[in-house]
């Protein structure tokens, strides 16, 4: 088997493991139903993963890489100061999920069902855990350049965290939405500028300093 066909089968156990834990619930979901919809052997799934709790953390990696790697660049760019660290790593990672929102849709709608408490904890475990330092990173900076005035730096750090993972899921449930409620748009405006002015509140900026005006504009031409 080539290496080309052996990521094919991964990826469609994966695929197949995602679509039954979305219509069954996670403890619903065999590793026997996710071989069988994919037409291979035991041997062929364990091959891949050891056990139906690794298939789960191989989809929460796949379902928040991009983020990470989002948040990683933009904290490592010695460039920006670290409001525009704050304003383009809110604005890329929604503009991320508004331009492949179709295709996230029905991950996300499984993520927020729920039936799927395990996948949702899981989600916010890895993120927390692989976010930390990229927001320590730029937190820290803009302590130095005498922008940020916070007194606790680990609160900050989770609070600024859980602001934008509560936003991400309540823009994308909007949007999933949107069809039958076209005023949603007017109320993801409304989210992520309320959001933006409770962020700078938690950092001690000025009004106005976060810009997330872009990440509006691409949403509405999503949508």
């Amino acid at each position: 088997m080539t290496m080309l066909q052996e990521n094919d089968v991964k990826q469609e156990l994966l695929n197949a493991a995602m679509e039954l834990f979305s219509e069954k619930g996670y403890d619903h979901t065999s590793v026997n139903a996710i071989i069988e919809k994919v037409g291979v052997s035991k041997g062929a799934f364990y091959h891949y993963f050891k056990s139906k709790e690794d298939v789960l953390e191989a989809v929460v990696a796949q379902y928040i890489e991009k983020e990470i790697q989002i948040t990683h660049t933009i904290a490592e760019n010695h460039r920006l100061n670290a409001i525009e660290k704050v304003s383009k790593l809110i604005g890329e990672v929604l503009g991320y999920k508004a331009l492949t929102l179709k295709k996230r849709l029905k991950i996300s709608s499984f993520f927020q069902d729920a039936g799927n408490v395990k996948f949702q904890r899981k989600v916010v475990e890895s993120k927390f855990k692989l976010l930390h330092l990229p927001y320590r990173t730029i937190i820290e900076q803009g302590i130095q350049e005498g922008t940020f005035h916070i007194f606790y730096l680990e609160e900050t750090i989770e609070q600024i965290m859980h602001m934008i993972v509560i936003l991400n899921s309540a823009v994308t449930r909007l949007a999933a939405d949107i069809e039958k409620r076209p005023d949603n748009i007017k109320m993801i405006k409304q989210k992520i500028e309320a959001y933006g002015d409770t962020i700078e509140r938690i950092l001690g900026v000025q009004k106005g300093s976060i810009n997330l005006s872009e990440i509006i504009k691409i949403f509405e031409k999503q949508l």
